[in-house]
């Protein structure tokens, strides 16, 4: 479930952003794969309140079916207009059959455990096979059957979906350290910034290997790891 805010008082353009964002998440919803369940998408008028919205009801319609939205709602978070309708709309598009079941079991538990364990060590990428074999070796670890390796990729995507780590798209990798992206992402566009040339980019060796300017922190974390 996407929703996509505009202002409702721009004189120009009021849907100047809603394109890139549009793009930017049919580009997030491919690289799921098949595994992406449906995505609804609801345009959204913001400050209603402060004055009739700037584009026709005809423009608006056309912009909708022409990115596939699946709604229109008008609304005020001051005024709180429109607030409980967009609720009610939210609920009803999600496909709550959609999401795996969370049962907090002892085996979650022990398997979430051992990737904390493996966060401390400082580590930053592993392959989902290796973490699997160093789970079935730990002290906590149950007897191996059939369905424990389906059990342990469930509780990856469980463990991923709360942050702590991130089951990547390739490579079967998983990185145990995903708040290190940020760090990363900062030095690499300050490095870039700061090229003497002003081409604003750097050579993509450097970025690999960590070569370049920026916070120790993330040379460190990524001299001698393996390319993310």
């Amino acid at each position: 479930m996407a929703l996509i805010l505009f202002d409702a008082r721009s004189e120009t353009d009021p849907f100047a952003g809603v394109r890139y964002w549009d793009r930017a998440l049919r580009q997030a919803w491919r690289l799921q794969g098949d595994s992406a369940p449906p995505m609804k998408k609801f345009l959204i008028s913001a400050r209603a309140d402060r004055g009739r919205i700037s584009a026709s009801k005809e423009r608006i319609e056309f912009f909708m079916h022409e990115l596939g939205f699946d709604g229109y709602y008008e609304t005020s978070a001051k005024e709180g207009w429109g607030i409980e309708i967009l609720a009610m709309a939210i609920r009803e598009a999600v496909i709550w059959e959609a999401f795996p079941r969370v049962s907090a079991s002892e085996l979650f538990q022990n398997i979430k455990a051992f990737l904390l364990a493996q966060k401390k060590t400082g580590r930053l990428l592993s392959i989902a096979d290796d973490l699997y074999q160093g789970f079935l070796k730990s002290k906590n670890a149950p007897t191996e059957t059939e369905e424990l390796r389906a059990h342990f990729d469930t509780c990856l995507g469980l463990v991923g979906s709360r942050g702590l780590i991130l089951h990547l798209n390739f490579g079967n990798l998983v990185l145990l350290q995903p708040e290190m992206l940020d760090t990363y992402a900062s030095a690499l566009v300050n490095a870039a910034r700061d090229q003497p040339d002003g081409m604003g980019s750097i050579l993509e060796d450097d970025a690999r290997e960590g070569g370049f300017g920026g916070p120790g922190e993330a040379r460190r974390a990524q001299r001698g790891r393996p390319p993310i």
